[in-house]
C-alpha cells in the first residue's frame, strides 16, 4: 500500500527569464540580469482575465480567438454544410434532440438510471451543466413551471470582464422566420458578446422571467438549419460560488422566491423541521443542512407513496437527480430561499439566489449506468475559479457528474478535469493523502482489499504560474500488474515538507495498465518556489487506497 516516489517541481512567477529555470531564492538576486520581456497571462492580484483576439465582438461578427483560463481557444468553424448529421438540431428532431420542457412532474421512478446521453455545445466544456430547461414556480400537485414566461431582447455585445467566464458556442439550430427556438445556455446572466450564422442571417436572442435563453431571425431567408455560433459570458461566481452572509429571512426579503401554494408550504414545513432550519437560521447552515441532505439521495426501490409525493422523496431520501432538485426546490423555496429546478438531456441541478453572488449553482449528484458524451472531442474542460464551498457526501462525490462510472466520449484529462473541486472534501472516510509521515490508510480501509503501490515517474523540473507540469506515473498490486480504472488524485506540496500542506490540484484516471498522464494546472495565485507533486488513489470496492511517497 505505500508508494515509491514524488517528483520535484519548481515554480516561477511571472514576468519570467526567458531560457533560465530558477527558484524564487535565485530570482531575488540584486544583481541586474538581461532578459526577454513575457507579459503574464493573468491579471494583478491573480485574477485570470479573459481576452479577446481579432475584431471586437459584435452581432455578425466574432472575435478570432479567446483566451479562457490561460489557454487560447479559437472560433468554432461555422461553415454551414459541417456537421449537418449532427445528432441536435434545435428546433426540431433528432437522436439527441432534448426540447425545453414546459414542465417537470415528479414521479416515483427512483431506481438507477440507464444510460444518458449529453451533448456539448459550449467550448470550454460545462459536462453536464448545460441549462437547457430551468423551472421556478411550484403548482398545487407540485408540477413545476416556469413563473414569469415573458420574454425580453437582449442586447448582443459587450467588452470582456475580469470577473465573467467566457465561453464559444456552437449549434445546429432550425429557423423559421419568427419563430423563437430555445437553445442552451451556461448561466442565468450569460451575456451574448457576438454571434455569426451560416448562412448569414440577423438573429435576436431573448430570456423570459426564469432565464431561458432563445434565438429568433425575422429575416424571410431564415429557413431550415443554420450554423450559430456564438461568444457568451458569465460571472465566474455562477460556476464557484462563496458561502452566502445574512439569515434566511434577510434574502426572503431582497429577493422573494415565486409564491407556493399553501399544500407544499405545509409539506416543506415538516421538512425544515427534519433538518433544523426556519427564517431565523443563517442563511449558510440553512444551504449546507439543505445541500448535505439532498447530496446524500441514493438510488433505490421507492418510498411508500402517500398522498404527498413531495413528502415522500424529500423525506425518504432515495432518487436520482431529478429527484434531488425537485425536492430541493420546493424545501428551499417554502424557507424563502430562491431556487430553481435546472435540466437538460442528462441530468438536474439546481440554482440558488445568494445576496452576494446573485444566481449560483449548485450540483446535487445523480446516478446513472453510464454517461455517454458527445461534441466533447478535444475541447478544453471549464475549469470552476474556486472550490464548491457546501457539504459533499459519499453519494455525491461517486456521480456521473464528476466524471465517476463509466463516462465515455471524454479523453482521460478531460474526465481529470470534470472533477474540478481541488479540495476533495467529502463526508465519511476521507481520501488518502499526503502529510506529515505520509501516512498509511487507516486498517478498515485496507481490511480484505489488494494493496497498492502508487508511483510519480515523470514531471517537467520547471514550470510558470498559471501554466501547466505534465504528470506521468502508474499504480500497480503487490505482483507488479498495472491497477486499471482507478481514480487519481494529484497534490502540489512545498518541498522538503513531505506533504503536510499539500493541496489537491487535478485528478487522473488509469489506464489499462495502470498509468496516468495528466496536465497539472498551477493556480496563478501560487508562490514562486520550489514544490513536490505527490498522487494518491482512494481505491475502489477491491483495492485499497494508497498515496505516493
Amino acid at each position: 500500500m505505500s508508494a515509491q516516489r514524488w517528483r520535484s517541481v519548481v515554480l516561477i512567477g511571472l514576468p519570467a527569464l526567458i531560457g533560465v529555470a530558477m527558484t524564487l531564492a535565485l530570482a531575488d538576486e540584486r544583481e541586474p540580469i538581461l532578459h526577454e520581456w513575457v507579459a503574464p497571462p493573468s491579471t494583478t492580484h491573480g485574477e485570470r482575465a479573459p481576452r479577446l483576439l481579432g475584431a471586437p465582438p459584435r452581432a455578425g461578427e466574432n472575435p478570432t480567438a479567446i483566451r479562457a483560463d490561460d489557454r487560447l481557444l479559437p472560433e468554432p468553424p461555422a461553415a454551414s454544410e459541417s456537421n449537418l448529421d449532427e445528432p441536435v438540431r434545435y428546433g426540431a428532431k433528432g437522436d439527441l434532440a432534448h426540447d425545453r420542457d414546459d414542465a417537470f412532474i415528479p414521479d416515483y421512478a427512483t431506481t438507477i438510471e440507464g444510460r444518458l446521453a449529453y451533448a456539448e455545445i459550449f467550448e470550454p466544456a460545462i459536462i453536464p451543466f448545460k441549462r437547457m430547461t430551468t423551472l421556478d414556480g411550484v403548482g398545487e400537485d407540485y408540477a413545476l413551471h416556469v413563473h414569469d414566461r415573458a420574454r425580453r431582447e437582449l442586447t448582443v455585445g459587450g467588452a470582456a470582464a475580469l470577473q465573467r467566464d467566457p465561453f464559444w458556442g456552437s449549434l445546429l439550430v432550425e429557423l423559421t422566420p419568427g419563430m423563437a427556438v430555445p437553445i442552451p445556455s451556461v448561466a442565468p446572466d450569460m451575456r451574448i458578446l457576438s454571434y455569426e450564422t451560416s448562412p448569414r442571417v440577423a438573429v435576436t436572442f431573448e430570456k423570459d422571467g426564469a432565464d431561458n435563453y432563445f434565438v429568433r431571425s425575422d429575416d424571410p431567408r431564415a429557413r431550415g438549419p443554420h450554423r450559430l455560433v456564438f461568444l457568451v459570458d458569465a460571472p465566474a461566481s455562477y460556476f464557484a460560488p462563496r458561502r452566502p452572509t445574512g439569515n434566511v429571512s434577510d434574502l426572503a426579503r431582497l429577493a422573494p422566491p415565486p409564491a407556493l401554494p399553501l399544500r407544499a408550504r405545509r409539506a416543506a414545513a415538516q421538512v425544515h423541521r427534519r433538518l433544523g432550519v426556519d427564517a431565523r437560521t443563517p442563511l449558510d447552515v440553512a444551504l449546507d443542512r439543505l445541500v448535505a441532505h439532498f447530496r446524500a439521495f441514493q438510488a433505490g426501490a421507492p418510498p411508500p407513496a402517500s398522498q404527498d409525493v413531495y413528502l415522500d422523496l424529500a423525506l425518504g431520501g432515495v432518487g436520482v437527480c431529478r429527484h434531488r432538485a425537485f425536492a430541493f426546490v420546493v424545501t428551499a423555496s417554502a424557507l424563502g430561499i430562491p431556487a430553481r429546478f435546472v435540466a437538460n438531456e442528462a441530468h438536474a441541478f439546481v440554482e440558488v439566489r445568494s445576496p452576494d453572488d446573485g444566481w449560483i449553482r449548485i450540483d446535487l449528484g445523480g446516478a446513472s449506468r453510464g454517461l455517454d458524451v458527445a461534441g466533447a472531442t478535444g475541447k478544453a474542460m471549464h475549469r470552476p475559479r474556486g472550490d464548491d464551498p457546501f457539504p459533499k457526501t459519499s453519494a455525491f462525490t461517486a456521480s456521473y457528474s464528476h466524471g465517476h462510472g463509466d463516462v465515455r466520449g471524454l479523453d482521460r484529462e478531460q474526465l481529470g478535469a470534470l472533477d474540478s473541486d481541488p479540495s476533495g472534501r467529502a463526508a465519511g472516510p476521507p481520501r488518502l493523502a499526503p502529510g506529515e509521515g505520509l501516512p498509511d490508510a487507516p486498517p478498515e480501509a485496507v481490511a480484505g482489499r489488494d494493496r497498492l503501490v502508487v508511483t510519480v515517474d515523470e514531471a517537467a523540473t520547471f514550470a510558470y504560474r498559471g501554466d501547466g507540469v505534465s504528470v506521468r506515473g502508474r499504480i500497480v498490486d503487490e505482483q507488479g500488474e498495472g491497477a486499471a480504472g482507478l481514480a487519481v488524485d494529484l497534490f502540489l506540496a512545498t518541498a522538503d515538507r513531505r506533504g503536510a500542506d499539500a493541496r489537491r490540484a487535478g485528478r487522473a484516471t488509469t489506464d489499462d495498465d495502470g498509468r496516468f498522464d495528466v496536465m497539472l494546472p498551477l493556480p496563478s495565485s501560487l508562490d514562486p518556489g520550489r514544490y513536490e507533486i505527490f498522487a494518491a488513489t482512494p481505491g475502489d470496492a477491491a483495492r485499497a487506497p494508497a498515496v505516493s511517497k
